[in-house]
């Protein structure tokens, strides 16, 4: 199927324009392939021309089926308006689906949306909580935990804290998470 969507990538096809055929029979299933050809056509890399509206398209066939970087990447598209009219309120949702798989860049993403009331509702504990679990096993994300830190109230930073357990609780439950199995590096909380 990678070779599919090489092949597909290389020849310029538009998948979504190709009406002769059932259009499952083109999209590769390899979500991770999709979304590295997104990668491609985003960064001008692998011989692509730049191109916003292109790697759009294939970070959603990456998206809507439940791959967390190609979720992380079609929010970013809504969040800078790449490809796509800019909705922060939609980046946020991709964001949360990304998130809820564990992927740190979503969680910082949430934090930061909370944090700003960018998207969705400022919320200072919401948005300590997120930056809380970014920061477990990304050292780059402890900056912006530590920053909001300083601004919160001990009992603020408590339920900080608890929330944290309880979105790691419901991303631990999450199939996705179930699959891939990546919490088990996630358990300083106990």
């Amino acid at each position: 199927m990678r070779l599919l969507a090489l092949i597909l990538s290389l020849l310029r096809i538009n998948a979504f324009a190709y009406t002769g055929k059932d259009l499952s029979e083109l999209l590769p299933k390899d979500y991770d392939a999709s979304c590295e050809i997104g990668d491609d056509y985003f960064f001008a890399r692998n011989g692509k021309i730049e191109n916003k509206k292109e790697a759009f398209t294939w970070y959603k066939i990456s998206a809507e089926n439940g791959h967390s970087r190609g979720q992380f990447n079609f929010g970013c598209c809504y969040s800078k308006g790449d490809g796509v009219s800019k909705d922060q309120a939609e980046a946020v949702k991709w964001w949360r689906k990304s998130a809820m798989q564990g992927y740190r860049s979503a969680l910082y993403s949430l934090g930061w949306c909370y944090e700003k009331g960018d998207g969705t509702l400022k919320d200072q504990v919401e948005a300590y909580a997120y930056y809380n679990l970014a920061a477990i096993n990304g050292e780059k994300y402890r900056e912006s935990r530590d920053r909001i830190e300083k601004v919160l109230t001990p009992e603020q930073i408590e339920s900080g804290l608890k929330r944290s357990k309880e979105l790691l609780k419901q991303i631990e439950d999450s199939d996705a998470a179930k699959q891939k199995k990546w919490w088990q590096f996630w358990r300083w909380f106990e």
